[in-house]
């Protein structure tokens, strides 16, 4: 193992990739940018997630800092694990939507992703079965800052999170938002003040990437 904590054995770095998020990001995709202790809380917290130790996860990242790659990848892993997994993807658009599913698509037909996952239909134990997934309710700075915007977005968030307004959905398995913040009123700031925002395991990084992190839940 190299001293940044890259495993230079072929063999060694595949066995990592189907171990952990982390590993399977760093095998897929090397050059992605995260400052490592990032990383790593993105990766521990994303396993967690997907095995069932926790069931409700909320990623703030910063703007343009790796977020819808988070969301691609952690996709694309979690078909190695489990290929009869049903994943739903929402976002602020539908051709965003459609774009990151196609980039999903690609990722699992590429020939890294066949290295690690060379028979991919096995159900690996412990994984979940159902991941919903949700990139950014609203979509950047200019949207947030009207009113009726922050509305729509949250009406739309609270529609696929709980029902009547109140009562939280039953997930059977995991549910994972993946947002920038722009706005203390933004869906996320409206969802923390939710009676029920305590259910969510919250992992906070302060702009710009880079400085300070925080984990709650």
């Amino acid at each position: 193992m190299q001293p940044n904590g890259f495993i230079e054995d072929l063999e060694e770095r595949q066995q990592a990739a189907r171990a952990s998020f982390l590993g399977f990001i760093r095998y897929t995709y090397p050059g992605f940018s995260l400052v490592r202790h990032h990383y790593s809380l993105i990766g521990e917290e994303c396993d967690r997630l997907i095995r069932g130790e926790i069931s409700q996860l909320l990623l703030c990242i910063p703007y343009r800092s790796g977020k819808t790659e988070v969301n691609r990848r952690l996709q694309a892993y979690l078909i190695g694990l489990n290929p009869t997994a049903q994943i739903t993807l929402n976002t602020y658009s539908e051709v965003l939507t459609q774009g990151i599913e196609k980039d999903v698509f690609r990722i699992v037909n590429s020939p890294n992703f066949k290295n690690i996952f060379p028979d991919n239909t096995i159900h690996t134990p412990g994984i979940i079965d159902r991941l919903q997934i949700i990139d950014d309710p609203i979509k950047n700075h200019a949207e947030v800052a009207n009113q009726a915007a922050r509305d729509k977005a949250w009406k739309k968030l609270s529609a696929m999170l709980f029902e009547d307004g109140d009562e939280s959905k039953e997930f059977n398995s995991g549910v994972i938002i993946l947002t920038s913040r722009f706005h203390e009123d933004d869906p996320i700031g409206r969802l923390m003040k939710h009676p029920k925002a305590n259910q969510w395991a919250v992992v906070n990084f302060e702009a710009p990437m880079g400085y300070t992190a925080s984990i709650e839940g």
